[in-house]
């Protein structure tokens, strides 16, 4: 997992933490070392903005949009956020609103 820093026209990194899956602990997910990927993003958002870099907002892929923790987390740590959702799920809004990106530049 990695933080980016960006002025819109360059990139660049500032954290890296692996990520190590559950098969690796001895006790799989019940092991007390195991965190699931939210944990250490939020984490790294949060060092990111201890750090002293400004953001308007974090984003991330659909992975992360499917955990109430890692929202709880970034709005502990006072982070917005922008996150992909999964293309199985539809998003809601009223009849005269965008629906979908395109609907949102086109309106």
């Amino acid at each position: 997992m990695t933080t980016v820093w960006t002025d819109g026209r360059a990139y660049y990194p500032l954290h890296a933490q692996p990520y190590t899956p559950a098969h690796h602990f001895a006790r799989g997910r019940s092991d007390p070392g195991f965190r699931t990927k939210p944990w250490p993003a939020a984490a790294l958002a949060a060092r990111g903005k201890e750090a002293g870099f400004g953001c308007r907002a974090v984003v991330a892929d659909c992975a992360l949009s499917v955990s109430d923790d890692w929202y709880l987390a970034l709005r502990d740590a006072g982070l917005a956020y922008v996150v992909a959702l999964k293309p199985h799920g539809g998003t809601w809004a009223p009849a005269g609103q965008p629906h979908t990106p395109i609907d949102c530049l086109l309106a």
